[in-house]
């Protein structure tokens, strides 16, 4: 089980940009961050996670190291 804190504002939500090719991985992460008050974006590739990223910023990347184009 991942644990970790990360001391959260009141009335501040974290957007985290999770950019993984594998959809269990993803939405197990975007699961526990979301009930822990993060709003959480899912990218498949390389290249979505670039179009996202030109249009809205995001707080934290989580980035699969392993992606098959690279990371």
């Amino acid at each position: 089980m991942l644990h970790f804190f990360i001391p959260i504002l009141a009335g501040m939500n974290p957007s985290v940009l999770i950019i993984e090719d594998e959809e269990k991985i993803a939405e197990s992460i975007k699961e526990y961050l979301s009930a822990n008050g993060f709003i959480c974006k899912w990218a498949k590739t390389i290249q979505e996670a670039r179009t996202m990223l030109d249009h809205a910023p995001y707080d934290c990347l989580l980035i699969d190291i392993g992606l098959p184009e690279g990371s």
